[in-house]
């Protein structure tokens, strides 16, 4: 029975609440939608080299790291991060496959991709519009964190 040490294990972690999340898709949501609506991000993306999608991938989480930990950190005072297989950060995941899938369902439903739209180019355009849907979404639950702390 270590009911009492892994109730003091967990509480040495943050926690990822359900108003975390909400922000969090709230924010991805709204950004794949302007980045999708607003820019010629369909055609950029279509011509992107696939070596090109890990680098922004890549830059996709890093700076979700770097917007909702390294600015944010003064939120977890002592609590430390909870890791997705030790390797990335729940938060961080959690952002990234919002902006993915937010990305992914409004090419659908804005009319943009299609049943008949070759499946590399439906990847390309929802890895390019996830990437900043990634930095609005990082945003939206630093400033609602950040919020929370004010006095």
């Amino acid at each position: 029975m270590n009911n009492g040490a892994d109730h003091m294990e967990n509480s040495k972690h943050e926690r990822l609440t359900v108003k975390d999340t909400m922000q969090v898709v709230v924010g991805s949501f709204t950004g794949a939608l302007v980045f999708i609506t607003s820019s010629n991000i369909t055609r950029i993306s279509d011509d992107i080299p696939y070596e090109n999608l890990i680098i922004i991938i890549l830059t996709s989480l890093l700076f979700s790291y770097v917007i909702s930990y390294l600015i944010g950190v003064r939120r977890l005072g002592k609590k430390k991060m909870r890791m997705f297989l030790g390797i990335v950060p729940q938060r961080t995941l959690l952002q990234y496959i919002s902006s993915v899938f937010f990305s992914l369902i409004l090419f659908y439903l804005l009319g943009i991709n299609n049943a008949t739209t070759p499946l590399d180019i439906v990847t390309k355009r929802t890895l390019v519009v996830a990437m900043p849907s990634t930095i609005t979404a990082s945003a939206a639950d630093l400033i609602e964190s950040q919020k929370e702390n004010t006095p």
